[in-house]
């Protein structure tokens, strides 16, 4: 298996939508509404990812990063300067998703890794993640990643017509150059 992670391209769109699209359906099947995950479609989801990658940084550091296998894009992880106000000096793991065919292959380590060190790059030292409160198999990569919640760190999120509790999991001491 020869697998090498990029820097993501507005040519990458697509296949980022179907790897999004088959994760969120394997992984989130019986966590979340029907409704909600019968609602996405690789097609959507193309065309926000097409916005995404064209859209300029804002200065938040942001990067996707996929990883491919034979070059063909199989998931991707987006990270950067957290979102959330009340962790300013924070990086964020905004997304990592692997298309389900991939899953125990070592390649979300490997997204992992490119996130941690491109946070760490960009002067942080401690990143988060945010991962639904159901979702066992995330909590058990990032616990595995060493990972381990944050206090007082439970909230909502709004996932088509309903909400879903998640929290975060924090890395407190990502290596600094």
């Amino acid at each position: 298996m020869n697998t090498s992670i990029r820097l993501a391209n507005t040519q990458d769109a697509f296949a980022i939508a179907q790897a999004h699209v088959a994760s969120w359906r394997a992984t989130y099947n019986g966590i979340v509404g029907n409704d909600w995950l019968d609602a996405q479609s690789v097609e959507s989801q193309s065309e926000k990812w097409s916005g995404h990658l064209s859209e300029p940084d804002e200065g938040r550091s942001k990067q996707t990063f996929v990883i491919c296998r034979d070059e063909q894009v199989r998931g991707f992880a987006v990270c950067g300067a957290s979102r959330d106000t009340n962790y300013p000096d924070y990086g964020e793991l905004w997304a990592i998703y692997l298309h389900p065919d991939e899953i125990g292959r070592g390649m979300g380590k490997q997204l992992f890794n490119a996130a941690a060190e491109h946070v760490s790059s960009q002067g942080f030292t401690k990143m988060f993640v945010r991962v639904l409160a159901e979702n066992a198999s995330a909590q058990n990569f990032y616990e595995r990643m060493g990972g381990v919640v944050m206090p007082d760190s439970e909230g909502m999120v709004e996932l088509g017509a309903h909400m879903y509790r998640d929290i975060r999991y924090e890395w407190k001491d990502l290596q600094h150059d």
